[in-house]
């Protein structure tokens, strides 16, 4: 099978080749002129996608349709930017729904948008926390109005939890300010518990596998983790919601979900 591992920046993905080198695969790396994977010894082939200052590496990318052409095989998506970018672009519905991890229309909305998850979740009753969205400040203090501290204000974007605010106060939930580029933003109300990550393996819309972990040392108080413990549940209820989000949006491929263990439940 060919594979084909998609990244503007590959610092992070620099052993990711290795992993996944089989005997009878190949290996294509589209990126950056120069990047952590430029002289890789277990990739096959390295593309060029030349960034600057007028346009942008996904741009290019997007723009670049002969390439997406070629792309068939397993697509490994470096970021949720890119994947985000491309499920929003002007590519055909035919060839978004060939080239990313969803089968059907409805599991756009859910790449790399927090807005779109929320409301996938809201749409198909997935067992969350309570969130609304706001598009704007105005939006926004009417709909917070509606939680008691405390809550949190995520963006829409990407950053590791650099966009992610906690209002802890009635003070702070009075003076809450947010930049205008964080919008459109999620208000979801706060759940004290343990994180738990569950790592899911999709295909055509039904849950594989999957693999469980806690969170023990993270960057950052909203950040990525760097620690894990991985164990066997005690509860397995969390796959009830995984099973009905792949059906109904076609999820197909690898998906990193979060969830908050409360007292033995799962949200």
């Amino acid at each position: 099978m060919n594979k084909f591992l998609i990244c503007e920046d590959a610092e992070l993905l620099k052993n990711f080749p290795k992993l996944i080198k089989e005997k009878k695969s190949k290996i294509t790396v589209i990126s950056n002129k120069k990047s952590s994977l430029t002289n890789n010894a277990y990739i096959d082939k390295y593309l060029t996608i030349k960034s600057s200052k007028i346009a942008s590496f996904n741009d290019l990318f997007i723009a670049d349709k002969k390439l997406i052409t070629k792309l068939n095989g397993w697509i490994i998506w470096g970021n949720d930017e890119i994947v985000r970018r491309v499920a929003t672009s002007n590519l055909p519905l035919s060839e978004k729904l060939r080239i990313l991890p969803v089968k059907k229309k409805l599991g756009l909305a859910l790449l790399g948008s927090k807005v779109g998850q929320a409301v996938i979740s809201s749409k198909l009753k997935i067992n969350a926390p309570k969130t609304a969205v706001a598009k704007n400040g105005s939006e926004l203090k009417r709909n917070s109005s509606k939680f008691r501290t405390p809550f949190i204000v995520k963006a829409d974007k990407y950053g590791g939890g650099s966009f992610v605010k906690k209002v802890s106060t009635a003070k702070e939930k009075r003076e809450l300010n947010i930049p205008n580029e964080w919008f459109p933003v999620v208000i979801q109300e706060f759940i004290v518990g343990e994180i738990v990550s569950v790592e899911g393996f999709f295909k055509d819309g039904t849950l594989i596998a999957w693999i469980y972990s806690f969170f023990e040392e993270s960057l950052g108080e909203n950040g990525p983790s760097y620690s894990r413990l991985y164990k066997s549940p005690e509860v397995l209820d969390f796959q009830v919601d995984l099973i009905r989000l792949a059906k109904e949006c076609g999820l197909h491929g690898m998906f990193n979900c979060t969830f908050i263990l409360k007292e033995k439940n799962i949200i």
